[in-house]
């Protein structure tokens, strides 16, 4: 560098360009994000020493030549900015770690992608992909994958030999299956494809022993293959907004899930073995078709939460008193008419939903041993105002049915506690 270079360069209108250049090895990260920069200079490649460099959020349509320079770069992120095109620069950036290229306009990822063998992440979500280049599979050492929200129809037949792949993201995207090699993804443990085109379960994802988390929301799914039992690792699954309407027996073998979310299918029943369900804690059966609440649930001891809104039983089974581990249970939009005596067993409960049933009375003395926080009534056929309401010690929200008179009096005998009428 010159000297007249030098002072060119100290006098960069980017105040912290400017600073940067006055010592430029002595510089490891660059963060120029949200900068309005139009262009990056070609001097980028005076900082030798440079390890992370942030563009994000500027005006960017190309980056210089000279970037290739920087051979000690692992970081990038050049995401939310106006790339038409892929950067042919950065596939010869080959000590890069950590790409992030989202919310861009491109539209293909160039075949020489495949030459950043040190990729460990890999984001180029909201952009306009249709196609994955088939030497993805060099990108061995890849651990997370984001490829959500773009216009991918199919994933290369060699996506199987990104053997570390701990992480795939394809949410929003047009996939209507998965290749046969992508039961190969051995190390996968977060798997998520809501909002795809599936109409099945992919019979694939079956052999995937290490998932911990899947996510097949919002596709076209109209029943699950009894091989989803052989996922045994799993701890979070998200069915909901499908056309399920039978639950395989093999979903009984799914001994470590936590969480599980069916809300809005068909489903009428569920398999007799869903009880050995024992871990799960979090469960979400809502808008769905139970006309009966499942007794497979009563068994569930591990339950915190339950939401069983939007179904079309009238009563709840006296057995829900096994369910001591719930602390918050969601009836509302059903059409239960009375509750058991036996719910004032549920000692831990804290938020009971009931809106919208077609209860007529309520009993405030059945949870004077719970620890109820939050209870919802608005919405039932109740008119009589239900005394004792005050005697709930730790009762902080309730909802009562419009139809109770003189609402400014009864907030005045329930003060301390947030009351709304529905």
């Amino acid at each position: 560098m010159n000297q007249n270079q030098f002072k060119t360069l100290i006098n960069h209108p980017n105040p912290v360009l400017r600073e940067a250049f006055k010592n430029p090895k002595n510089v490891t990260k660059l963060d120029l994000k949200e900068a309005q920069l139009y262009e990056l200079p070609e001097e980028i490649c005076y900082f030798k020493n440079l390890q992370e460099l942030d563009i994000r959020r500027n005006r960017l349509v190309s980056l210089p030549k000279s970037l290739s320079m920087l051979k000690k770069l692992k970081i990038l992120k050049a995401g939310e900015n106006r790339f038409f095109e892929f950067p042919m620069v950065i596939t010869s950036l080959f000590y890069l770690e950590e790409l992030e290229f989202r919310e861009n306009k491109i539209s293909r990822l160039p075949k020489q992608i495949s030459n950043l063998i040190n990729l460990r992440k890999l984001s180029i979500g909201w952009n306009n992909i249709t196609m994955i280049p088939k030497s993805i599979e060099n990108l061995k050492n890849i651990k997370k994958l984001d490829l959500q929200n773009n216009n991918i129809e199919n994933l290369p037949s060699t996506i199987g030999g990104m053997i570390n792949l701990q992480e795939l993201n394809l949410k929003w995207n047009k996939i209507r299956e998965l290749p046969d090699s992508f039961r190969k993804l051995s190390n996968l443990q977060n798997l998520y494809l809501a909002e795809n085109h599936f109409l099945e379960f992919p019979d694939s994802i079956s052999s995937l022993e290490a998932l911990k988390e899947l996510d097949l929301s919002w596709n076209k799914l109209t029943y699950l293959n009894g091989n989803i039992g052989k996922l045994q690792n799993l701890l979070e699954l998200n069915l909901h907004n499908n056309k399920i309407s039978n639950i395989p027996e093999g979903f009984g073998n799914l001994i470590n899930l936590k969480y599980l979310s069916l809300r809005n299918n068909q489903l009428e029943k569920l398999p007799d073995n869903f009880s050995c369900l024992n871990s799960i804690e979090t469960l979400d059966l809502s808008e769905n078709k139970f006309t009966e609440f499942p007794q497979q649930l009563c068994k569930l001891q591990n339950l915190r939460s339950l939401n069983f809104r939007f179904n079309k039983i009238e009563a709840i089974p006296k057995n829900i008193s096994n369910m001591t581990g719930l602390s918050e249970i969601f009836f509302g939009s059903n059409n239960i008419q009375t509750l058991p005596d036996e719910i004032k067993d549920l000692e831990n409960l804290t938020f009971l939903g009931l809106t919208q049933n077609m209860l007529q009375d309520f009993d405030p003395t059945l949870f004077y041993n719970t620890k109820l926080q939050g209870l919802y009534l608005g919405g039932n056929p109740i008119s009589d105002f239900p005394v004792n309401l005050k005697r709930l010690k730790n009762l902080k929200y309730l909802t009562l049915p419009e139809i109770i008179e003189d609402h400014r009096n009864k907030r005045k005998i329930l003060s301390g506690i947030d009351v709304e009428f529905q």
